[in-house]
């Protein structure tokens, strides 16, 4: 945690790369394409404001279907999202360890009918990292307060705004 907070505090003063995760089925309903057109409106709303920071989404896990993720594919192959976005695929153990150490942020944007008690939510709090999720279902009652910025589900922009927060100054 300590680590996390020291490179968070360094981010905040001196700019850079905040790393966000998206740790889930990457579907719709998941939040997977809010998820993609918050980073842009994010780095958007960094840029005009004058600020240092940029923000990078990786994003893991399987997709439900070829659709889903050619459509994804595609998305982040436009100009628009060059160097912001990336699919570091399904992850596991080690792997799944290594990219929530080297993330600032999870970003959980879920709408999915039937959420529950999201595992990332859980890994995410253990590991010490902020988390940026939606008002949906139970996600709000099993976040301590204070602990993440939760937003209103299909609202890039509010996500967006809750990435900046999340990194403009210590929540805990």
């Amino acid at each position: 945690w300590n680590r996390r907070s020291n490179r968070l505090d360094r981010l905040r003063s001196e700019g850079g790369t905040v790393e966000v995760l998206f740790l889930a089925l990457c579907s719709e309903d998941k939040g997977l394409f809010d998820a993609v057109e918050a980073i842009r409106r994010a780095n958007l709303q960094s840029r005009t404001s004058g600020s240092r920071l940029q923000f990078r989404l990786s994003v893991a896990g399987g997709f439900p279907d070829g659709t889903t993720e050619h459509r994804f594919r595609e998305l982040i192959s436009s100009p628009e999202h060059a160097g912001s976005v990336r699919y570091i695929g399904f992850l596991k153990g080690v792997e799944k360890q290594a990219a929530m150490f080297g993330s600032d942020v999870l970003l959980f944007p879920s709408y999915y009918a039937f959420e529950t008690h999201p595992l990332s939510l859980v890994e995410a709090m253990a590991h010490g990292m902020e988390i940026v999720a939606t008002r949906w279902r139970g996600i709000p009652e099993m976040l301590p307060n204070g602990l993440a910025s939760l937003v209103e589900p299909k609202d890039p922009e509010a996500l967006a705004k809750g990435l900046l927060q999340s990194v403009s100054s210590s929540q805990g």
